[in-house]
């Protein structure tokens, strides 16, 4: 997405990237933005998040924390401490309306997490929102992010939907699978122009690939 919207000369180097979740998805995604150069600026779960502050980041030290005490089944509020310089603690808050800065929102941890703070990461800058749980957005967050591109075009924030980014997961078991729940998902991501709530519902039910050209190449 950063590659074709600026004509390949764009990348994840220096880009600010708010990460909410602190499991498997959220952790390999923090350790890829770290290896292409960019800032992981949060995680987050259940009780509260980790945010850094305006001059800090969440390094490989701090994520390998997270990473081992994760395992334990413990939560962050545990072991951040003083010791962490440049990061804090947010008890009982989503990250998303607590970081200081943020060029791409790839939400890592459950599904239908984000609806307001849509329009916060609009009305903070926010370029990318790749969803890494399925469905992270609502259908109405959704529309927003769409009603947004649409008005600002090529300033807009771009969305990416989690089945999208999901689908390279998904095993042919049989020859037809990938092209029907291909043209099953290709259906719903019409539901941020088309008001069908019950049959979008139904569509998105079924899982599978969605092609998410409509969002990335701006139809």
């Amino acid at each position: 997405m950063i590659k074709y919207r600026t004509n390949g000369k764009g990348s994840l180097i220096g880009k600010t990237v708010a990460i909410s979740g602190a499991g498997n998805v959220a952790q390999h995604a923090a350790i890829k933005v770290l290896q292409l150069g960019g800032s992981v600026t949060s995680l987050s779960d259940s009780e509260g998040s980790v945010i850094a502050t305006q001059d800090g980041a969440i390094d490989m030290g701090f994520l390998d924390k997270v990473i081992s005490h994760k395992a334990q089944r413990r939560q962050l509020a545990e072991f951040v401490s003083d010791d962490d310089t440049g990061i804090k603690y947010v008890p009982g808050q989503r990250p998303w309306k607590n970081v200081p800065r943020v060029k791409i929102a790839p939400p890592c941890a459950t599904q239908n997490e984000r609806l307001k703070e849509a329009q916060v990461l609009i009305n903070a800058g926010c370029k990318y929102v790749t969803e890494g749980s399925n469905m992270s957005c609502t259908s109405e967050a959704s529309a927003l992010l769409e009603s947004h591109r649409k008005q600002k075009q090529g300033n807009a924030t771009r969305y990416a939907p989690g089945k999208a980014a999901n689908s390279i997961s998904i095993p042919p078991y049989n020859p037809y699978s990938r092209i029907i729940t291909s043209s099953c998902l290709y259906l719903t991501s019409l539901r941020s122009f088309l008001a069908i709530p019950r049959l979008c519902k139904l569509l998105e039910s079924s899982g599978g690939l969605l092609c998410y050209r409509l969002w990335m190449y701006g139809y």
